[in-house]
């Protein structure tokens, strides 16, 4: 009798466990996404490469935009997880942020006007960037935010039209990724732009989902 209420206590604790870091999770993500009304991460970017040390810190940003500290930590602690930005610290472990790679301030090719990134607009981004692609370069180049451009790209690999690399530094310190197309792709990207009408109505369903779950809450 004694084991099996303490097996009901362990269940009911682990199930109460994972409720609080499922909607602790969910939570945090839309205030990401809502903070985005505020501050895009294309702005956030762009932001920090015009300081002077291009670095920014959490209250550094609450003061520069409509920001809150809470908002401004968790946006640049999403943007450094994410590998779009790296931090630095002082003694007292308050962090400095910046930029993991340089911005490329070239004109970006025109893409279209969607929510998402269409068949189309992954194609002209791999051929004005040498057909290597960040999370940085699409946000630069296309306004969306990190979130949507994580997801598609994530779309694009389980679709096998896309494959994440890493690349560790010499001194075996730090690692980056990046996106290359994959073949048959790699070689004619037309092939993929023949797919594109089946892959762009799965994303509009996608971004779809997303907008009603939104709504929802």
């Amino acid at each position: 009798m004694a084991i099996g209420i303490i097996a009901l206590v362990v269940v009911i604790s682990t199930l109460i466990v994972f409720a609080v870091i499922y909607f602790g999770y969910h939570g945090y993500q839309n205030k990401l996404e809502n903070s985005q009304k505020y501050l895009t991460d294309k702005e956030l970017l762009l932001m920090i490469d015009a300081e002077p040390d291009k670095m920014i810190t959490k209250k550094q940003l609450a003061r520069k935009s409509e920001l809150t500290q809470s908002e401004s930590s968790k946006r640049l602690s999403y943007l450094m997880m994410q590998g779009v930005l790296t931090a630095s610290y002082d003694k007292r472990f308050n962090y400095f942020y910046s930029l993991k790679e340089k911005i490329d301030h070239r004109e970006p090719p025109q893409l279209s006007e969607k929510p998402f990134l269409t068949v189309d607009d992954v194609i002209k981004l791999f051929q004005h960037f040498d057909y290597k692609l960040t999370i940085q370069k699409i946000c630069i180049a296309s306004g969306l935010p990190v979130s949507v451009i994580k997801r598609e790209m994530k779309y694009f690999e389980k679709e096998k039209v896309v494959k994440t690399l890493y690349k560790t530094s010499a001194d075996g310190m730090s690692t980056s990724s990046f996106f290359v197309l994959q073949e048959p792709y790699r070689t004619n990207p037309e092939q993929f732009l023949e797919d594109g009408m089946r892959m762009d109505l799965d994303l509009e369903k996608l971004y779809e989902k997303e907008i009603t779950k939104e709504h929802r809450k």
